[in-house]
């Protein structure tokens, strides 16, 4: 590497840095999963499973129920949390952004290897500040991992055209430690075979480095089994019928020919959202690549356009921070449009400068934009911190709370339902009402914020989680005029509206006191048993 490219490197790697670092906890605000990861990561420590307190209430009702989460994310996440003495969300967005930095580094490895080191720090950089790298390397969930170990497999996969078939074991590995990783990371296997298809042609059969990243895969994937399936498969089986199977079939295997339509729509909604003024230039790249159409090009498309489809086709989810498992492939085309039009041959004439200047100003453009928006969105974390303490305020010792995860860190020394055990205990015990579900948990402090108020409607065919995860408002504020005083109301930034409501369950009689589970007087005493075991995974 010349004096003039490790400058340039150097420039991007700092650039990368003071965008990211200082944004670490500002961007995106606390969300409810990422304290969910906590808590699980915690637990994991003092126990060894990947079980949290959050988690209990439905599925530690299943023998072997710790083997349902992802193992590898959470011993990552968990490295991060052995350094300090209690829960904190810092450490886990720290390794969320390290495996961003690993990310970027796998982006430059495939840029570099189709065309040159120049479209490997610029992708790099394009990938750095597009927003689902903003929000998903900032952002304590498992996808920015899974992204990192999939853009990996796909990095070491074009290393293998010297045929040295470790370098297929290794693309092979990490694609099946990206799925137990997370299952949406399935999209780099098919992307993988098509890669390897265009090169080879079907003689990919006779191809041992081929076979040697299906036997990568295969090792991986035995590796998930042997974690999460041969250990109890009966509870395996039951646990993914109960948890996912309605929320989470990829749209190709409901073979709806609606819903298939509507996942490429999805795809297309979320490029559209994030990438604002670039999506003309993604669709003059895809134009300009075809028809130059060199070998690094066809590569580019191939892997481009299956990855994309892959994840309209496997992904029923289209969340935002699904998004960096697929998006960073858009960073590559415009890489290599916007150096296409840094070349002599586009400079004869002056109106020739009209191309690379509506390239660049674009692109410039939305960088610009990108960072704009970042700095508007203020500090999320102090916004947390104002909720928190506002919810804590209305908290006595000894309270047992329901509200999103989002609140459990301020307040991790008591028992803590997720208000999503509601909908999972009807769908457990089918034709139970809401308010059997609250009768089970018993909760003193019911916490409604702007994130548990979504769920909360009579209309629940906007989308396919209001569906199956959605609460009858009428029947929720029946309740609570029956059983509940409101102790707390208060508006904060992005969580508020929130409303705080104290439960006092000895309101008519004694039996209407009891749980369904109670009143049958089956002796098994449940709600001890859940407080119990919250109260041992807190302690230390």
């Amino acid at each position: 590497m010349s004096r003039n490219q490790r400058l340039v490197t150097a420039a991007v790697v700092a650039a990368i840095l003071v965008i990211n670092v200082p944004t670490l906890m500002s961007y995106p605000a606390p969300f409810v999963d990422e304290v969910w990861r906590v808590s699980r990561a915690w637990a994991f420590i003092k126990t060894g499973h990947q079980f949290g307190p959050l988690d209990i209430g439905i599925i530690d009702r299943f023998e072997g129920h710790w083997t349902l989460f992802p193992w590898l994310s959470t011993f990552v996440q968990s490295l991060g949390l052995r350094l300090v003495k209690e829960p904190e969300l810092l450490p886990l967005r720290i390794i969320s952004l390290v495996f961003g930095f690993i990310l970027l580094g796998a982006v430059y490895a495939i840029a570099s290897r189709l065309y040159d080191w120049r479209h490997g720090i610029l992708s790099v950089f394009l990938v750095s500040i597009s927003m689902p790298f903003l929000y998903s390397a900032h952002l304590a969930r498992t996808d920015v991992i899974a992204a990192a170990f999939g853009f990996i497999a796909i990095a070491l996969s074009m290393n293998s055209s010297s045929y040295r078939s470790w370098t297929s074991l290794l693309s092979g590995l990490c694609v099946g430690l990206a799925f137990e990783i997370h299952p949406n990371s399935i999209i780099y296997g098919p992307t993988i075979a098509a890669l390897y298809l265009l090169h080879l042609g079907w003689s990919i059969f006779r191809r041992s480095h081929f076979w040697a990243f299906v036997g990568g895969v295969s090792v991986g994937l035995a590796f998930y089994a042997a974690l999460h399936i041969v250990p109890y498969p009966e509870t395996y089986s039951a646990l993914n019928r109960l948890n996912f199977t309605q929320t989470h079939t990829p749209p190709i295997l409901t073979l709806n020919p609606g819903i298939i339509i509507q996942a490429f729509v999805d795809v297309g909604d979320y490029v559209a959202w994030y990438y604002h003024l670039l999506v003309p230039i993604i669709i003059w790249a895809c134009l300009f690549l075809v028809r130059r159409r060199s070998e690094s090009d066809k590569t580019l498309l191939v892997l481009s356009g299956v990855l994309i489809g892959a994840a309209a086709l496997l992904i029923r989810n289209k969340w935002p921070y699904y998004a960096i498992l697929y998006t960073p492939v858009l960073s590559l085309m415009v890489a290599a449009l916007m150096l296409h039009a840094l070349q002599p041959g586009w400079h004869r004439q002056l109106r020739s400068y009209a191309r690379p200047v509506l390239i660049w100003g674009i692109c410039a453009t939305a960088i610009l934009l990108n960072l704009y928006a970042l700095r508007l969105r203020g500090d999320g974390w102090q916004l947390y911190q104002a909720a928190q303490e506002a919810v804590n305020e209305t908290i006595e010792p000894g309270d047992t709370i329901m509200a999103a995860q989002t609140y459990w860190l301020g307040l991790y020394d008591h028992v803590y339902y997720s208000w999503e055990k509601l909908p999972l205990y009807q769908r457990y015990a089918p034709g139970s009402t809401l308010e059997d579900a609250l009768r089970e948990f018993q909760p003193d402090i019911l916490v409604i914020d702007r994130h548990l108020d979504y769920f909360i409607s009579d209309d629940r065919t906007e989308t396919l989680y209001l569906e199956y995860k959605g609460l009858p408002r009428t029947e929720m504020e029946a309740f609570l005029e029956r059983n509940s005083t409101l102790v707390g109301e208060f508006d904060v930034e992005h969580y508020g509206p929130i409303r705080v409501y104290r439960i006092t369950w000895e309101k008519e009689n004694q039996g209407a006191s009891l749980s369904p589970r109670e009143k049958q007087g089956d002796g098994n005493d449940i709600l001890p048993r859940f407080r119990n075991r919250a109260i041992m995974l807190l302690e230390p």
